[in-house]
């Protein structure tokens, strides 16, 4: 998303108008594919509005850190909900699989071994990210055996797509 010298929550509020202008832009009896990378997360930044909408607790030496990662996914929460909105009133949302996941987590020195940043580590709060997938006239299930996103991929190729040859021929 351009101007890719923006901030992230700037290219994630322009991404999400730009989503929302293609949707317009697409047959309602064609089938489509998108892709929305919100990075304002990473990042940690989100508008100005938003400030100081996060207590913070003073006792945390991660404190402004923590604070600043939740308000920015509490902004990113918001595009989303936008976004599935507008698939719920272009009559969209029965017939469209939703998938939200994260590239990772976060540590913020959880385990006091100095391990703080974005990609700093191989821990479990590093590498437990959620799977949330919406998928229309598939009963709901919570799976709590280890995935992996390369998973993602072949489900879909069989599940929506029909694909029977094997997964290695795609994933």
């Amino acid at each position: 998303t351009k101007p890719v010298d923006a901030q992230a929550w700037e290219r994630d509020r322009i991404m999400t108008s730009e989503w929302t202008q293609w949707m317009d832009q697409r047959s309602a009896q064609k089938p489509f594919f998108g892709f929305l990378y919100y990075d304002a997360v990473n990042d940690r930044t989100y508008p100005p509005e938003y400030a100081n909408r996060v207590a913070l607790n003073a006792a945390d030496p991660m404190a402004e850190e923590f604070a600043d990662y939740k308000t920015s996914l509490m902004f990113n929460d918001e595009l989303v909900g936008q976004v599935l909105a507008d698939l719920e009133t272009r009559g969209r949302a029965n017939n469209t699989v939703v998938i939200i996941s994260s590239d990772q987590g976060e540590e913020f020195d959880k385990n006091s071994d100095g391990v703080k940043e974005h990609g700093s580590g191989y821990g479990r709060n590093q590498l437990g990210v959620p799977l949330w997938v919406a998928w229309p006239g598939t009963e709901p299930t919570h799976i709590s055996h280890r995935t992996s996103h390369y998973d993602i991929a072949p489900t879909l190729m069989r599940r929506m797509l029909g694909c029977s040859n094997a997964y290695d021929d795609y994933s």
